[in-house]
């Protein structure tokens, strides 16, 4: 009689092996997709990154986004590929941080470092992905810190990078970025960095009445009146560690929001009837934006030894002029587009801010007032 065969073991529990080879599968597929001790602490250090650059705390934003160390310690390359996008994300924030942070800088000399490690961390995230050249954000920091260097060649190339990588780039030239790029595609004829006053109404008008409107204001207390006001439009391109406010600002008239300054005007009563209706400052033209970033009218002081770093208005539908109020000799200047002129060789300045610009003030005491009138560009008003 043959003799019977033995069931295997898996047989002879009823099936049960079948659950314990499910739950070891269910195990193992959940063991996949914990995270590792490593990914959780790049996980916290990535959140706390992120925090610290939407708060603006730059000097901890650049500490916090080195994740050099902690991304070489996670164990799959699953994990390494699902950190990927955001390790990217964080390298571009970092540079950003970092170019922010170097304008605190108390020395001229340090905060050209700061720039300088700015650059190479800007690099550093292009070679880990060109798709960085899609943040338009990042491409204008980047050109903005290789234009701090004065690396123009540089930032014209990395503007043409980025162009052709991307089917919605903003900007029409590396020298002309209106910081928000959304605007820079309202069309605007003969578009260049600098202006001849003779060419506007409302600039020939300064030009003519330049003696006048520099008597009045200097026959005031211009100092007092400027230094007791709040920080200016742009002061966060000035700003350093030192505890020092450079850049001060005294609106007369500001066409977003409350229009003229009727007790500002009784201390400046020609210079206010002069513009007051003039059709650049206030006609809204059919074609402005919203917000409009148009028109303004303000003493603008920039402190001895202090700096405005470059940087590009948000929009291009304006240009602004700066009448000379008072100005050390052969030491403020302005450059728009990488040309410097010298506040004390003109007495009227037009440009268009939506170009890079940076101004200065190298003498030791004496402080440089301007004028400034933001207005429409004529081309915007037909």
């Amino acid at each position: 009689m043959p003799r019977k065969r033995k069931p295997p073991p898996q047989e002879r529990d009823g099936g049960a092996w079948r659950w314990y080879a499910l739950l070891g599968a269910l195990a193992a597929a959940l063991y996949a997709h914990t995270p590792s001790a490593p990914a959780r602490r790049l996980e916290r250090q990535l959140q706390t990154g992120r925090a610290h650059f939407e708060a603006g705390r730059w000097h901890e934003a650049v500490a916090a986004l080195d994740l050099r160390k902690p991304a070489a310690l996670l164990r799959t390359d699953a994990e390494r590929r699902r950190f990927w996008p955001r390790l990217h994300e964080a390298a571009a924030h970092r540079a950003q941080s970092q170019l922010r942070a170097a304008d605190l800088a108390e020395t001229a000399a340090a905060r050209r470092r700061g720039v300088e490690h700015a650059v190479q961390l800007f690099e550093a995230a292009l070679a880990m992905d060109d798709s960085a050249y899609a943040f338009l954000d990042f491409v204008y920091d980047a050109c903005r810190a290789y234009w701090r260097l004065e690396r123009v060649e540089a930032a014209d190339a990395l503007f043409e990078a980025a162009r052709a990588k991307s089917e919605a780039f903003p900007w029409h030239t590396p020298r002309q970025m209106p910081c928000c790029g959304a605007l820079a595609r309202l069309p605007v004829a003969n578009e260049r960095p600098w202006h001849a006053p003779r060419d506007y109404d409302l600039t020939r008008t300064l030009r003519d009445h330049a003696h006048d409107i520099r008597r009045e204001f200097m026959n005031a207390d211009l100092d007092r009146l400027v230094r007791d006001t709040p920080e200016g439009h742009g002061a966060e391109f000035t700003r350093d560690a030192t505890g020092r406010k450079p850049w001060r600002e005294l609106v007369l008239y500001d066409g977003e929001k409350r229009g003229w300054d009727a007790k500002i005007c009784e201390a400046f009563p020609m210079t206010c009837s002069l513009l007051r209706d003039a059709p650049s400052l206030i006609t809204v033209p059919a074609a402005a934006p919203k917000p409009r970033y148009c028109c303004r009218v303000s003493v603008l002081r920039l402190a001895p030894g202090a700096r405005v770093n470059v940087h590009t208005a948000p929009t291009n539908v304006r240009l602004k002029a700066h009448l000379v109020l008072s100005t050390p000799a052969n030491v403020a200047f302005l450059n728009v587009a990488g040309e410097r002129r010298n506040y004390s060789d003109s007495e009227l300045l037009v440009f268009d801010d939506s170009f890079f610009h940076a101004a200065e003030n190298g003498h030791e005491t004496e402080a440089r007032y301007v004028l400034s009138v933001d207005f429409w560009k004529p081309g915007l008003l037909v």
